[in-house]
């Protein structure tokens, strides 16, 4: 008895034009390692430095629209002698006094003037860039608030100054 020993068939290699290169392993793993950490940075970013950012953007629009307000107002009563007359004296026949009673359409009409004018004031106002420490951005209140360099953004003031109107008041003795 002889024994013969046979192979299986093969295929046969593909051309080397037709070979895909495939990428090591450790290719894989840097892509994902890297993806992981610009994930973990846009993470950090929307949740610890965004929201101080926006409160301090927000500050100091706030300061600017009080200064704004503030400036229509102080204008507003240089302009007119009689600004002071909101109010008038209520009195018996005796003299004395009965009560306080507002003269709210003047109070309204000054309201309204000062809104027009800070409002048109605001809408004047172009972008403006402010400084915030680097330190700030992890924190208004922490141990780096004000350290490390300064990170230039820029603020524009949006909305509209809209005062409750004033109501009638009486005070009586």
């Amino acid at each position: 008895m002889r024994y013969v020993m046979t192979c299986a068939p093969t295929r046969a290699a593909p051309p080397k034009a037709a070979r895909k290169k495939q990428k090591p392993a450790k290719y894989k793993r840097l892509f994902v390692v890297v993806f992981a950490m610009i994930l973990v940075v846009c993470l950090l970013f929307f949740c610890l430095v965004r929201p101080t950012l926006a409160g301090i953007a927000q500050a100091r629009v706030r300061a600017q629209g009080i200064r704004e307000i503030n400036g229509a107002i102080q204008s507003l009563v240089q302009q007119r002698a009689d600004g002071f007359e909101m109010v008038h004296v209520l009195t018996t026949d005796q003299g004395k006094i009965a009560g306080l009673q507002a003269d709210t359409a003047r109070m309204n009409q000054l309201s309204t003037q000062a809104i027009a004018i800070t409002q048109e004031k605001i809408n004047q106002i172009k972008s403006q860039a402010i400084g915030i420490p680097l330190g700030a951005l992890l924190g208004p209140s922490g141990p780096f608030a004000g350290v490390g360099p300064v990170i230039h953004i820029s603020i524009m003031p949006a909305g509209a100054v809209a005062p409750p109107p004033a109501s009638t008041r009486c005070a009586t003795s």
